[in-house]
């Protein structure tokens, strides 16, 4: 079962200490590349786009293709 990110928070890790510190990080950075989407310059939005998309393939499972 697949779940959005946006309904994660620093609430649902747990394990290690520092899991709340790179939660943190990870939604920083993410806030970040979003606000480069809206960015006038089209190099930066391509690049946003750009990384958006690899990482989104990162965390793609691939279907069983086995026959």
């Amino acid at each position: 079962m697949l779940v959005p990110y946006s309904t994660f928070s620093a609430s649902d890790v747990s394990g290690h200490p520092r899991n709340e510190e790179v939660w943190a990080q990870v939604t920083q950075t993410k806030e970040a590349v979003l606000a480069h989407l809206s960015s006038a310059n089209d190099g930066i939005r391509t690049h946003a786009l750009k990384f958006i998309h690899k990482l989104v393939y990162c965390f793609t499972v691939a279907p069983d293709v086995r026959g």
